[in-house]
């Protein structure tokens, strides 16, 4: 049921609030009306979670529910112990109106399928096909494995990144520290000698200048509106899967993004086929995934292949430029000794760790480079600003 928030008045006339769960306005006030209560004014609150802390709730949730059914509990009770140890309050009227669709005779499946903001159509569709295979917990735990790799490999982007993020912020406050603090006495120096400045020198002052008046409002509405820009992507999925597809090209991150997407793809598709997904119907929701165009196309000629009565290695084979020699070796083992599934992950795996050896080394390649930039830029700034009053001490002397 949707929580609300609610502002109201009671017999004694004194204001009241609170959290209350319904599931519309109008029993919401028969419920406060029962209270003594009048409401005034209610706001349905959202079940939102930040990206980070939903992965990590997700994998949680997940790793409860296998343990508390492989232990033989029901499963309207493992929904009832894992909603009391959610912290959210928002997140756990969700549980609570799952567990009340579940005590009606609805599938886990279709109970989360409601709430599409917190369980996306991958989750469902295992779910319900683990339900109809009555290998629920084993749905459940390939699904906890699959997000705690996407957390740990977000885990890795970020630590791969932030030691050459820190140093352009470095450099980003040094510069700022010299144009906005130092050159300005320098200005002022430079116009009581009379003497004509060297162009660079000028160039800089005149930056120096400009940034002290436009170049901070500039940079605190572009900081406003790159947040706004962020906050509209990570709402617009299908953009965000267009912009992916694009960076295919970019000369260095381009083949990583590749190597991400095909391992996204591979794991995925695995799931579906270890959750009891024939492969044609997986490959339809592989299609509505968020995945780039480039794979949507290829998903499209795979679809196509396999109503013409081609193999899958075969259909993987006709996209040389996207998928590996190796990864098709393994799907025609796979599809050889029926463990696709299997065959699928460890192709994955190998991805994986090729993308993430990609990136090692251009982080490594990167952080000196840009040490080495910074050391130029301010020396370069040193003796623009330098070169001018030691030219001046020698004219004096």
């Amino acid at each position: 049921m949707p929580l609300y928030k609610w502002w109201g008045i009671d017999l004694a006339g004194l204001d009241q609030r609170g959290l209350l769960t319904a599931r519309s306005v109008e029993q919401l006030e028969k419920n406060l009306f029962e209270q003594d209560i009048a409401l005034l004014k209610s706001q349905q609150m959202q079940a939102r979670i930040a990206t980070r802390t939903w992965l990590e709730r997700k994998v949680a949730w997940l790793q409860q529910l296998t343990t508390l059914l492989g232990a033989g509990i029901y499963i309207d009770q493992a929904l009832e112990l894992v909603m009391i140890q959610e912290p959210h309050k928002a997140v756990r009227a969700v549980w609570q109106d799952i567990i009340l669709e579940v005590h009606h005779g609805v599938s886990l499946a279709q109970a989360l399928s409601r709430y599409p903001a917190l369980f996306d159509s991958l989750t469902v569709q295992v779910i319900a096909a683990g339900q109809e295979a009555g290998s629920l917990s084993t749905a459940l735990l390939a699904l906890a494995c699959y997000y705690e790799d996407m957390a740990a490999w977000r885990q890795q982007i970020r630590r791969a990144l932030a030691g050459p993020l820190l140093t352009f912020g470095f450099f980003c406050a040094i510069a700022l520290l010299i144009f906005v603090i130092i050159l300005p006495n320098f200005a002022s120096f430079f116009a009581s000698t009379g003497h004509p400045l060297p162009a660079t020198t000028a160039a800089i002052l005149s930056f120096g200048q400009w940034l002290r008046h436009w170049g901070l409002v500039m940079m605190g509405l572009g900081i406003v509106g790159g947040g706004i820009g962020c906050y509209w992507l990570r709402h617009s999925p299908k953009f965000i899967s267009y912009c992916i597809g694009y960076c295919w090209y970019l000369p260095l991150i381009g083949p990583i993004i590749k190597l991400l997407s095909v391992h996204q793809l591979c794991q995925v598709f695995s799931l579906l086929l270890g959750g009891g997904i024939s492969i044609k119907p997986a490959l339809e929701l592989l299609e509505k995934d968020r995945i780039t165009p480039a794979l949507r196309f290829c998903i499209i000629g795979l679809e196509d292949d396999i109503l013409k009565g081609v193999s899958l290695h075969e259909s993987f084979g006709r996209h040389p430029e996207i998928f590996s020699p190796q990864l098709i070796a393994f799907i025609r083992i796979g599809e050889a000794s029926a463990t696709l599934p299997a065959m699928l992950m460890q192709g994955a795996k190998i991805s994986h760790e090729e993308a993430l050896a990609r990136l090692k080394k251009i982080t490594f390649i990167i952080q000196p480079l840009l040490m080495i930039l910074l050391g130029f830029l301010i020396a370069g700034l040193i003796m623009a600003v330098y070169m001018p009053i030691i030219t001046l001490s020698y004219v004096i002397a």
